[in-house]
């Protein structure tokens, strides 16, 4: 189904177009570089007048979707013009030039005015579509924290064997990937096995991950506290970051 064009719209472009151009070659050849068919330019015979055969062509052309096109097409060529070098070799070329140039900018107001309506359609549908995708993805951010609870709840109930601490490695640093959080998985430095490290505004933290019943105590991090210094003495890797997991609590020491 062709797209509904308002009647205001069309009248202006058939008035512009009937007054733009006063000889019937210089109409043919505006119509044709805008494909209007042959076959019915050639039906256009001496005893039509410029206004007859204009109406019988837009109904023609409003009614499919490739003649809609082509109106919008010489509307936009049409509101293109500056001069109308057809019409100085009239006797009262001042008169149709004015009328014509009347005609032009009654056309470029309402292609401004569609255009701005245009643009803040767009910029509306932009907002929309900006607070839709921001709900969505607090949706699936809720979704999945409730998912990485579930998982960590499952976990406690493993608390202290040796395969529930890689699981709640893994755990850590899919929720530390979740964030966006730079990081880097567990490694090795002169023989002593790194939990891993987080980067933040700067600032590298090494992890220290244990998932026991028990919550680490002063010895564990004051152990663990002198050894970014002891592997990295001039890094900014001062900060430790010591996580323990007591029956599904999780406790941070700086």
């Amino acid at each position: 189904m062709a797209e509904k064009l308002t009647s205001h719209f069309i009248d202006l472009v058939q008035d512009a177009t009937l007054k733009s151009f006063w000889r019937r070659v210089t109409l043919l050849n505006f119509l044709r570089r805008h494909h209007i068919a042959s076959s019915f330019l050639a039906g256009w015979d001496s005893s039509e007048t410029k206004r007859v055969f204009l109406e019988r062509l837009f109904p023609q052309l409003e009614a499919s979707e490739k003649g809609v096109q082509v109106i919008r097409e010489m509307a936009a060529s049409l509101a293109e013009q500056v001069r109308f070098p057809d019409l100085e070799r009239c006797e009262d070329c001042a008169e149709k030039t004015r009328a014509a140039k009347d005609a032009i900018s009654s056309l470029k107001r309402y292609l401004d005015t569609q255009k701005e309506k245009a643009d803040e359609l767009r910029e509306r549908e932009a907002v929309r579509t900006v607070a839709r995708e921001r709900t969505q993805k607090v949706v699936r951010e809720a979704q999945t924290l409730e998912k990485f609870k579930d998982r960590l709840t499952e976990l406690s109930k493993q608390l202290g064997t040796q395969e529930a601490g890689y699981a709640f490695q893994d755990w850590f640093y899919d929720l530390v990937n979740f964030f966006e959080i730079d990081h880097r998985r567990p490694y090795v430095v002169s023989g002593r096995q790194i939990d891993g490290s987080l980067t933040v505004e700067g600032t590298t933290y090494l992890a220290e991950l244990k998932f026991t019943r028990e919550q680490a105590g002063a010895p564990d991090i004051d152990t663990f506290g002198d050894y970014p210094f002891k592997t990295c003495p001039r890094s900014n890797s001062s900060t430790l970051l010591l996580t323990t997991c007591c029956e599904g609590i999780i406790v941070i020491h700086f």
